[in-house]
C-alpha cells in the first residue's frame, strides 16, 4: 500500500514499466486506475485502487499467446521486478 497522491502512484507505475527495455504501454486509463502494457510477449495489467488514504497496486501478468507449452517463469520475474522498483522508489514495505 502506498501513501502518495494518485498522480504520484500512476507515475511510479508507469516509470516501473519503463524500466523494461522492451515495454510498450498500450492503455492508460487514469480515471479507472488501469495501465495495460506489453513486456517481452507478456501482457501486464496494473490496477490501482484507493484503500482509505492509501493506494493498493495489483499486478497481473499473462502471456500474450494463449498457447504456452513451457512456463519459463517470466511472468513471476516481471512482477518481482515491478515490486522491487516500487519498493525502492517509495522506501516502504509493499503488501
Amino acid at each position: 500500500m502506498l501513501n502518495h497522491s494518485y498522480d504520484e502512484v500512476i507515475s511510479l507505475c508507469i516509470d516501473s514499466l519503463a524500466s523494461f527495455k522492451d515495454s510498450n504501454i498500450k492503455t492508460q486509463e487514469h480515471s479507472k486506475g488501469l495501465i495495460l502494457c506489453y513486456v517481452d510477449k507478456n501482457l501486464v495489467k496494473i490496477l490501482i485502487k484507493k484503500s482509505g488514504s492509501k493506494f493498493r497496486i495489483s499486478i497481473i501478468t499473462r502471456p500474450v499467446s494463449r498457447f504456452v507449452q513451457f512456463d519459463d517463469g517470466r511472468n513471476l520475474v516481471i512482477v518481482e521486478t515491478l515490486h522491487a522498483y516500487l519498493r525502492e522508489k517509495t522506501f516502504q514495505t509493499l503488501e
